[in-house]
């Protein structure tokens, strides 16, 4: 048992976090591991803190574990524990920012969908496609290959949005 347990602390301690983030939306973030390969393996637990509060999430066998935060960043350690509840050692720390949300029409980045963002990104490009030097795909809001009314459709269906 002792074995298993160096063993398991050494393994994770070692590999602990290939891919600690990927961001979908504000707050969401995955932390991936890679397996443990012992035999009496029965699971992980991630600590995960935030704004200075820790939770405990218990994860079974996978390897992989998504979830929403409000906080600024985020740190998570991974422990590995066997079916006689021996808990392995902490692996490395891993912490990473978390992105604020933004709004994908809000296309000047002044916080709000206005009339401004049609004056600025769209009208400018107006006709433009990707062999143009004007084109921005940011730009190209309804993703048609090319800037015109439908871009400007889609951003006044989220004209207000903060």
């Amino acid at each position: 048992m002792d074995k298993l347990i160096k063993s398991m602390a050494f393994f994770i301690g070692f590999i602990l976090f290939y891919a600690l983030m990927s961001f979908a939306m504000a707050g969401e973030w995955q932390a991936v591991w890679n397996a443990n390969s012992e035999d009496d393996l029965a699971g992980y637990l991630l600590d995960v803190t935030a704004d200075g509060k820790t939770t405990t999430y218990s994860v079974g066998i996978d390897t992989s574990f998504a979830f929403f935060t409000d906080g600024d960043s985020v740190c998570a350690v991974v422990y590995a524990y066997d079916y006689a509840n021996n808990k392995s050692g902490p692996s490395d720390v891993a912490c990473a920012a978390v992105e604020p949300e933004t709004n994908r029409f809000d296309l000047n980045g002044d916080g709000i969908v206005n009339r401004q963002d049609y004056l600025d990104e769209i009208r400018p490009r107006y006709g433009s496609t990707p062999e143009n030097e004007s084109y921005s795909s940011a730009s190209d809001l309804n993703g048609d290959g090319i800037i015109n009314r439908g871009d400007f459709l889609e951003l006044r269906k989220h004209y207000g949005e903060i």
